[in-house]
């Protein structure tokens, strides 16, 4: 059956194909659709050494966007969910002080921990602060 829709979405692409290498404990990823209608992606690739490699990127509704660097961002997570799976950080705060966006991200559901051979937790998020939103979060290696 065809059904007419219309609306907001994103697209989620997997680029590489590749294992965590031996030193690289696991990820942190997040893709955020705020109110203002633009768009926020940002992942860490979190070292055992508390190092991490980070990536992230801002989208505009315009369709110009910058990268950010890892001095653009902080982010630290604000609280731990216990699941079957493993402990996973299920609030976090963001800040972006360049662009005056201070943001809350929180799990929809904190037991969304997901025990596969490679556990991991998945699912969507609220976003509050000086910007409200929702978005998607995907975390590893906890």
């Amino acid at each position: 059956q065809w059904l007419q829709v219309s609306g907001n979405a994103w697209l989620d692409r997997e680029w590489s194909s590749e294992f965590l290498s031996r030193g690289q404990q696991g990820w942190d990823w997040f893709a955020l659709r705020l109110d203002d209608g633009s768009a926020l992606m940002l992942f860490q690739l979190r070292e055992q050494e508390n190092k991490a490699f980070f990536s992230g990127k801002r989208m505009y509704p315009d369709g110009s966007g910058h990268l950010l660097a890892l001095d653009d961002i902080s982010l630290s997570v604000k609280d731990w969910q216990q699941t079957a799976s493993g402990r996973y950080p299920v609030a976090w705060q963001l800040e972006l002080p360049g662009e005056s966006l201070s943001l809350t991200l929180e799990a929809l559901n904190p037991n969304a921990a997901m025990n596969l051979s490679i556990p991991y937790w998945e699912g969507p998020i609220t976003i509050k602060g000086t910007q409200t939103g929702v978005g998607y979060m995907e975390l590893t290696g906890y």
